[in-house]
C-alpha cells in the first residue's frame, strides 16, 4: 500500500467527523474567479486539444483531464439513455391516448343513466368467503441501448455556420 493512502485512511477512521466537514468545505471554497476563467479561457482550450492530440504537457494535468473526460463521458451517456427512454415513454402515451378515445356516442345515453338493479338474495350472499388475490407484479424493461451509435457522438454540439 502507498504510504498516501495509508494517511487518507487514518484521517478518514480515526478523525472528527466535524473538522473533517470544515476542512472539505475550505477546500470546497476555493473557486476560481470568472475573471480569470475569461482571461485564461484560450489557454485552457489549447492545453486540452494539445491533451487530446497525445502531447502531455504535465503528468498531474493529464490525471486531472482524464477524470474530466470520464465524468463527461458519464454524463452524456446519462443524457442519451434519458432520452431514449423519454422516446419510448412518448410513444406509449400516444398509443394510450388514441385506444381511450370514444367513437361511438350512440350508446351514450345507457351508459349515463342510472340503472335500477334489483338483487335477489343467496345464499352465498350470507356467507364470507375469503379469496386472495395475487397481485400481479410489473418489473420495469431493461432497454438495450447502444451508446457507441454515431447520431450520439455529436449531440448537443452547435454546427458552424
Amino acid at each position: 500500500m502507498d504510504c498516501s493512502s495509508i494517511n487518507l485512511i487514518d484521517l478518514q477512521f480515526f478523525s472528527n467527523p466535524l473538522a473533517m466537514q470544515k476542512m472539505n468545505r475550505n477546500i470546497i471554497n476555493k473557486q476560481i474567479n470568472t475573471e480569470e476563467i475569461q482571461f485564461y479561457k484560450i489557454r485552457i482550450f489549447n492545453m486540452a486539444k494539445e491533451i487530446l492530440q497525445g502531447k502531455e504537457p504535465d503528468q498531474k494535468l493529464k490525471h486531472i483531464f482524464n477524470n474530466f473526460s470520464h465524468e463527461c463521458i458519464q454524463y452524456f451517456k446519462f443524457i442519451d439513455k434519458a432520452d431514449s427512454i423519454q422516446k419510448d415513454y412518448k410513444k406509449n402515451i400516444n398509443e394510450t391516448k388514441e385506444k381511450t378515445e370514444m367513437k361511438d356516442v350512440s350508446g351514450a345515453d345507457f351508459i349515463m343513466m342510472k340503472k335500477k338493479n334489483v338483487k335477489i338474495p343467496k345464499i352465498t350472499d350470507f356467507i364470507k368467503i375469503k379469496t386472495t388475490i395475487k397481485k400481479k407484479t410489473y418489473f420495469p424493461k431493461e432497454h438495450n441501448i447502444n451508446l457507441n451509435d454515431p447520431k450520439y457522438k455529436t449531440k448537443g454540439i452547435k454546427k458552424k455556420c
